[in-house]
């Protein structure tokens, strides 16, 4: 159930519980929501980091970065984890999903004095991931986590995983090319984008974590 209030938020562990990937069989322990926020913020602040010290101009708000990162898909409480390769296979079922999105968005952070900047946040990222600097990042950084699990279940026999690595790797390309900041990180240190290309070539013979 959503949140009510501030003791609620500090002893639901109902994220815990929520896995990703449950169209999949997975190996191992199934990952929870919470897990991939934490590990989407975490990637969310590496790519930052280096963006900053590569001498990136623009300015990183990291209030709205570790924010964001860490509920950008708290609508899923109510929506469920549905399929980034769904929505693309069926755009014209994304859009009403991104809708469901919206109106659950509302549900979330009742009762607390931060909620309505907390449901503003998730819905500005909902809307516009593609155009604020800490939104995309949080994006590439979103697929990123996808992809690290994608490659770990493969790593531990997972076949039904080789597609979903392969084609996550090439959304995570797409994204390297799309986002202007991107290119400050890839001129100081291209490894990850060589990394994400060999991923998505099935060429893993260098990079076993």
């Amino acid at each position: 159930m959503p949140n009510t209030g501030l003791g609620d938020v500090f002893f639901d562990r109902n994220l815990s519980f929520m896995t990703r990937w449950h169209q999949k069989p997975v190996m191992g322990f199934p990952e929870s929501m919470v897990e991939h926020a934490g590990w989407v913020q975490r990637m969310a602040m590496y790519l930052a980091c280096e963006y900053e010290e590569a001498g990136g101009e623009e300015k990183v708000n990291w209030r709205l970065l570790y924010e964001t990162a860490q509920t950008h898909d708290d609508p899923e409480q109510i929506t469920g984890d549905i399929p980034g390769s769904f929505k693309q296979r069926a755009p014209e079922a994304a859009e009403q999903i991104m809708g469901w999105e919206l109106a659950a968005v509302q549900h979330l952070f009742l009762g607390l004095a931060s909620g309505p900047a907390l449901r503003n946040q998730v819905d500005d990222f909902i809307r516009n991931r593609s155009k604020k600097l800490e939104f995309q990042m949080i994006h590439v950084a979103d697929k990123l986590a996808a992809l690290s699990y994608a490659h770990t279940q493969v790593l531990m026999g997972n076949t039904l995983f080789n597609q979903v690595r392969q084609a996550v790797a090439e959304e995570a390309l797409g994204l390297f090319d799309a986002y202007e900041w991107f290119k400050v990180i890839d001129e100081g240190d291209g490894s990850l984008r060589q990394y994400v290309w060999k991923l998505a070539h099935g060429d893993v013979s260098s990079w076993v974590p």
